[in-house]
């Protein structure tokens, strides 16, 4: 038969609160505490207790092409609050990939569809203190949106092509359609297929993410243009958006906003009607 000691390490190991020990034995809250330190035994957070399956250290480190994307993502659309919240926000249409997210960090459950202004959106949230920690090396912070700096030199150039590919699918634009104009002096319009690749953040994000680009693509830097406090730099020839395209996607797994990446096939078909 277990002694005290082990039975009390045995149930908090199978994620049993402290506290229902401390009934399950009727001893003090403070024997319950006293035991697993002196057997050295690891502090398990409320976080890991309700999700068993979680990855808390899965942004300890950026060792692979799916975290790398998620960093770029969670910069651009994600956000973190006070209470160590994590929150992700995107149109009901894009909840398969908050499910991915969801499945990559070991939880389920935490994509929930709701209405926001009206609209239908689909939203993940989780409570991670160590999330939060870890999120912080690469500028994820509370209140981000204006102040937000590019990560130079904390994520593993070999990365850079998912990272991009997840800035762009957090604030990334394209466009595909037809453009009429009007040429005076020939008194007749024209019409020819349009299309623009462009990335909205802070002046810094906009120049971090097209000197990423240049630095594996042979293109003309493009000026920076300012929209009262937010920057956006784009592209609009075809052949260029190709390439940055062709780079953004190679060596793709599931970890990719379907609806941009039909514009860059779409694009390559030259099928502008969409």
């Amino acid at each position: 038969m277990p002694s005290l000691e082990e039975s009390v390490i045995r149930d908090y190991n199978n994620l049993m609160s402290m506290l229902s020990i401390q009934k399950k034995y009727k001893i003090d809250y403070s024997k319950v505490n006293s035991i697993l330190k002196k057997n050295g035994i690891e502090k398990i957070s409320s976080t890991k207790r309700l999700n068993p399956d979680i990855r808390e250290d899965y942004f300890s480190k950026i060792d692979s092409m799916d975290k790398a994307y998620w960093i770029g993502w969670i910069l651009t659309d994600g956000s973190i609050d006070n209470h160590n919240g994590l929150q992700i926000g995107l149109q009901k249409n894009d909840y398969y990939i908050l499910d991915i997210f969801q499945k990559d960090l070991g939880l389920k459950n935490h994509v929930k569809i709701c209405k926001y202004d009206g609209i239908d959106q689909c939203r993940f949230s989780i409570m991670c203190k160590q999330y939060k920690e870890d999120l912080k090396k690469y500028g994820i912070v509370e209140n981000k949106t204006k102040e937000l700096k590019f990560p130079y030199n904390k994520i593993d150039r070999k990365y850079d092509s998912p990272f991009i590919r997840g800035l762009f699918d957090g604030d990334g634009g394209f466009t595909l359609g037809f453009a009429t104009r009007f040429i005076k002096e020939r008194k007749k319009s024209y019409t020819n297929p349009y299309s623009e690749f462009s990335f909205t953040g802070t002046y810094d994000m906009c120049d971090g993410f097209q000197n990423t680009i240049l630095s594996h693509i042979e293109l003309k830097k493009k000026k920076i243009h300012t929209n009262n406090s937010m920057f956006h730099v784009r592209w609009s020839n075809r052949e260029e958006i190709l390439k940055i395209c062709d780079f953004m996607y190679e060596n793709k797994t599931d970890h990719f906003l379907q609806r941009k990446f039909d514009k860059y096939m779409n694009l390559l078909k030259k099928e502008y009607n969409i």
